[in-house]
């Protein structure tokens, strides 16, 4: 088993533990805090790349987080000011049963007023450029604070 599989595994089982129906303002638990920081520690190449242009507010002057837990997920990157979350998805999310968890998942954020972007390790490596516009559309579109 590799470690991203381990990872992977292990914020499946953070997902589950607790439905997010009973934590209405989304605290994370402290081990989704802990999956975070873990998940921080080991980012694939293209979530490396995003963030590199991501960071210090360099798209838009809007502030990103990365591996940032929200209720029992993490996100891959999150704007608050813009309520967006984006996910990083590699082979396992096209397995049938990883993306009914996605879609379950992007509905419950989307119930909480966040907006997913789900993108794919080669749209972040090979159209860097487009996927930067994208998140900047998606962020001033959604922006609370018109920036």
């Amino acid at each position: 088993m590799t470690e991203e599989t381990k990872l992977v595994d292990r914020l499946h089982d953070v997902e589950s533990e607790q439905p997010v129906a009973s934590a209405p303002d989304l605290r994370p638990s402290k081990e989704t805090v802990r999956a975070a920081r873990e998940l921080r520690k080991r980012g694939t190449p293209a979530e490396v790349l995003l963030w590199q242009l991501l960071r210090n507010r360099q798209l838009g002057g809007f502030k990103f987080r990365r591996q940032h837990p929200i209720g029992t997920f993490v996100a891959d990157f999150f704007c608050d000011d813009a309520r967006l979350v984006i996910e990083i998805d590699g082979a396992v999310h096209r397995e049938p049963s990883q993306q009914e968890r996605d879609r379950v998942r992007d509905q419950v954020l989307e119930q909480y007023g966040y907006a997913c972007l789900r993108l794919t390790n080669e749209e972040v490596i090979y159209h860097t450029q487009e996927v930067l516009t994208m998140i900047l559309q998606a962020a001033l579109s959604r922006s609370r604070s018109g920036s």
